[in-house]
């Protein structure tokens, strides 16, 4: 089964216990998820079953959107509603207009310092298990770009917000920022990923409900051929001796009809029935022949 699902993760359980309950469900051995959302998220998690699991990482820095709601005048030890309160401040005079010139003004380019609690390593640990045994975790800054900012509605305490942004950039983090701009502190109180990539969309996902009821049905239409996510990979069809050698890694000749293919152009290896088998590119073989050398095999 490999195949990949794009899950509409509820607020609850991590990415993790998502990938647990998933696999119960199919009766699989292996999955991966395509970034990360803690517990209090929900929204778009796309998951690769089996040997699709060797896929994700040519997905991964794909820019997500979500839609953030934060509470103003409190903040807490994990930047969201799950932590600890630490410092509550009162809200004064504060004028809605002035909190959305606040989180517009976080549209471009900037640096991000990503929260204590997160899954980031240092010297091998994650970043949450250090912040929760207390010790101090060294500041992790990186850049990041935020597009498309768009403030949906301001109810104080409250606001919230769409936002693209670049891989590896956290929202409570964000939230956080916002809050120290107009002075008053804030922390997430709720967070969906309305898309990753264009691939990936809240549209096409299924409740965990939702796929327990199909596998029931034994209706698995919810399962996606990783062929069609690879937009960007030519297609080969291969069959025979050839499909063989590309299992065990080796690279073939391309059929006379693609050899227009260029060379380092991704390619995509499907057999007979449009199964996925590898993906890699197109190399000069030792005859100055195009052919197609495998990087990740799926079969």
């Amino acid at each position: 089964m490999n195949a990949v699902v794009i899950v509409n993760k509820p607020r609850g359980p991590g990415s993790n216990g998502v990938c647990a309950r998933v696999k119960r469900l199919l009766g699989i051995r292996r999955i991966g998820h395509l970034g990360t959302l803690d517990p209090l998220a929900t929204g778009v998690l796309p998951l690769f079953l089996e040997k699709a699991t060797r896929l994700v990482p040519l997905f991964e820095g794909l820019d997500k959107t979500y839609r953030v709601t934060l509470k103003l005048g409190e903040t807490t030890d994990t930047l969201d509603a799950l932590g600890k309160v630490l410092a509550t401040r009162p809200l004064g005079g504060l004028a809605p207009g002035r909190v959305q010139e606040a989180i517009l003004a976080f549209q471009g380019q900037s640096e991000q310092q990503a929260p204590d609690y997160s899954a980031l390593k240092h010297q091998g640990v994650p970043a949450y298990r250090l912040a929760r045994q207390g010790k101090a975790v060294p500041p992790r800054v990186r850049a990041i770009r935020l597009e498309g900012l768009r403030v949906e509605s301001v109810a104080l305490p409250a606001a919230t917000f769409t936002v693209t942004c670049s891989s590896g950039a956290y929202m409570r983090s964000l939230v956080r920022d916002i809050g120290a701009a107009l002075g008053t502190g804030a922390h997430l109180t709720a967070l969906e990923r309305l898309r990753c990539g264009d691939l990936f969309t809240l549209a096409d996902s299924f409740t965990l409900d939702a796929i327990e009821r199909a596998v029931e049905r034994e209706h698995l239409s919810f399962l996606i051929n990783p062929s069609a996510l690879l937009v960007h990979h030519l297609p080969f069809r291969v069959d025979g001796p050839e499909a063989e050698r590309i299992r065990h890694g080796s690279a073939v000749p391309l059929a006379a009809q693609l050899a227009h293919y260029p060379v380092a152009a991704k390619v995509q290896a499907l057999d007979a029935d449009g199964r996925l088998i590898a993906v890699g590119e197109v190399v000069p073989l030792e005859d100055a022949r195009p052919g197609f050398r495998p990087s990740r095999v799926l079969v």
